[in-house]
């Protein structure tokens, strides 16, 4: 079957591409989320459809090889866990398919390309812990990094301000043309994919609310401070690819979970998880370089080798960047709590970051640096209380989304 018209649910969310064919599979996750007719193709371009998809078929010798990759990346996991046996799926079906259009997207089988900056060979020389470093230090030595433009706190203080209409926010928002130009875009991309064009900052937020627009001016005034950095041993490109993909499926994580409001801001704590490591690698390069070798060399986690080698990881760097930006307690906790969301209590605005930064890993779709993919913390999953099938679904939004979002909030 192959629909005539881009499949969409009640909210007018994009979910399906018209002219594709539909699986089984499709089908539950249509229904997942409360779709309930589908206007099919005539049956000769269904025909049509399966006979491009046959000469998709993906060699033995290629299959293989994915299998083998997914042995490797899932091998410190049980697939007999739901969850990781439906991202394994899903992951051996990606990889499968990107093999077989010559792609490359594992350490073993990167090799330079565009979109990807040359990075420097790590250096694996052991370095000693500089004296005197502290978080406070680096963040400070840092000074335009210790405040975001004035424009968000101008915004931030009108959504708070009782006294002042949406008019009134908008014509503050419209004095930072850059900002205004990319509200408009996030909001008539597929980020909300509303029915019909909005074209002022008024309706905009008529339609969204000022917590969205809140979440929007974050992110775009956290990555605007960010705009400029490079760094020899990690690909930015590469590093804000992983993040925005981590806020896409967490906000996507989120809304399927029954209770959860504003949904936007599981996307600013994805986006902002890693943001320490950048801190990191700008201000300690030669630390840093010493705990990458760690991680590979040993078989750990970056960050338990960034706490090796300074004393502290980039979850406490970005944690103490987000209380310089007065930024939420709940954003605070998910960007310090996104490796160990069982830190201190469990919650679950952690859990849905450390979820959403597990799947992207998986997926390999960019990286901050960390490649391991560790043991598989399930009370996380569990604690969402939502069914693996879910995750075909977030994947195919992650797809469809991807690089629409970076180009809005990066590009």
């Amino acid at each position: 079957m192959v629909p005539e018209e881009d499949v969409r649910d009640q909210k007018g969310r994009f979910l399906f591409k018209a002219g594709q064919s539909i699986t089984d599979k499709h089908i539950r996750i249509f229904k997942i989320w409360g779709v309930t007719e589908i206007w099919i193709q005539e049956e000769q371009d269904s025909e049509k459809e399966l006979s491009e998809g046959e000469k998709d078929s993906i060699p033995q010798e290629t299959l293989e090889r994915a299998q083998e990759l997914m042995r490797q990346r899932f091998r410190e996991n049980s697939l007999e866990d739901p969850f990781i046996s439906e991202l394994h799926r899903i992951c051996l079906e990606r990889t499968a398919r990107a093999l077989n259009r010559g792609e490359t997207f594992f350490p073993e089988e990167r090799s330079s390309g565009p979109g990807h900056e040359q990075t420097a060979p790590r250096d694996s020389t052991p370095r000693e812990n500089p004296k005197g470093l502290t978080i406070q230090g680096l963040v400070s030595d840092r000074l335009k990094l210790a405040s975001l433009p004035p424009i968000y706190y101008k915004t931030m203080e009108a959504v708070h301000d009782t006294s002042k209409s949406l008019a009134d926010i908008a014509d503050i928002v419209s004095t930072d043309p850059t900002l205004s130009a990319k509200i408009l875009q996030l909001v008539n991309s597929s980020f909300y994919s509303l029915l019909k064009r909005v074209d002022t900052l008024t309706r905009a937020l008529a339609l969204i609310g000022t917590n969205h627009l809140m979440t929007i001016v974050t992110g775009v005034s956290v990555t605007s401070k960010f705009k400029k950095t490079s760094s020899t041993i990690l690909s930015m490109n590469e590093f804000w690819e992983h993040s925005i993909s981590c806020g896409i499926v967490a906000r996507m994580l989120a809304s399927y979970i029954p209770g959860v409001i504003n949904s936007e801001r599981y996307f600013v704590a994805g986006l902002l998880h890693d943001i320490g490591r950048l801190i990191l690698v700008q201000n300690v390069p030669r630390q840093m370089q010493s705990a990458f070798q760690i991680a590979e060399g040993e078989d750990i986690p970056l960050y338990e080798a960034e706490r090796r080698q300074l004393g502290f990881d980039h979850t406490e760097v970005g944690e103490y960047l987000a209380h310089k930006w007065n930024l939420t307690s709940a954003l605070k906790r998910m960007i310090r709590c996104h490796h160990e969301p069982e830190r201190d209590q469990p919650e679950m605005d952690p859990e849905i970051v450390y979820v959403a930064n597990f799947i992207v890993t998986a997926l390999r779709t960019g990286t901050s640096g960390e490649d391991k993919l560790p043991p598989f913390r399930s009370q996380a999953w569990e604690d969402l209380s939502l069914s693996p099938s879910v995750l075909e679904a977030i994947v195919l939004q992650l797809n469809h989304q991807l690089e629409e979002i970076y180009e809005l909030i990066y590009g």
